[in-house]
């Protein structure tokens, strides 16, 4: 130091070297549809648009530990009819608003084959199409790559089998309250 004033340090090599990391992801969509039908069931016949959104953030990466790649995540999904509506009913009412859902969860790597996700699941309907519930999943998926070896037919192959599991938590003691 001259005077008392430090001297500035050397810049090294690193110091130009992008230290950001994207930690946000926004994902948006919309699927259009001839009826709304989930699990094999038709829950909507009319024609509908399916806009949903997406917002994942991934936290900072953790230095040991069999845990990593942590994200949490939350989002919304709708089912909104798009044909005219039936005689009687008023076109600007919420009629058309089949089902509006929220969710928000985490989901990390767990070792080098494991992933996690739990996510909390909030199904409604502005126009009480049906009554509002919620369900708790829970997904744990093994990656099986390394188990096929790395031979030319199987190179890339996977399975990755996974166990999903479902609690409807306002319904509990329904028969079909728990789905694996």
């Amino acid at each position: 130091a001259i005077g008392g004033v430090p001297e500035k340090p050397e810049a090294s090599e690193d110091a130009d070297a992008d230290t950001t990391v994207d930690r946000l992801t926004l994902t948006l969509g919309a699927t259009l549809v001839t009826s709304y039908i989930s699990r094999g069931l038709v829950f909507a016949a009319e024609a509908s648009v399916q806009p949903s959104a997406r917002l994942s953030v991934a936290a900072p990466e953790l230095d040991t530990g069999p845990v990593s790649d942590v994200s949490f995540h939350v989002g919304t999904w709708n089912n909104i009819k798009i044909e005219p509506t039936p005689e009687g009913v008023d076109p600007d009412d919420f009629n058309r608003f089949y089902e509006d859902d929220v969710y928000a969860g985490i989901a990390f790597q767990l070792g080098e084959d494991w992933s996690v996700s739990a996510t909390y699941y909030r199904y409604g309907s502005i126009s009480g199409a049906f009554g509002s519930y919620n369900d708790f999943e829970l997904i744990v998926t093994y990656d099986d790559t390394k188990l096929w070896g790395n031979n030319p037919p199987l190179k890339n192959f996977k399975l990755s089998p996974s166990l999903r599991s479902v609690q409807e938590g306002s319904r509990p003691n329904r028969r079909d309250a728990l789905s694996l």
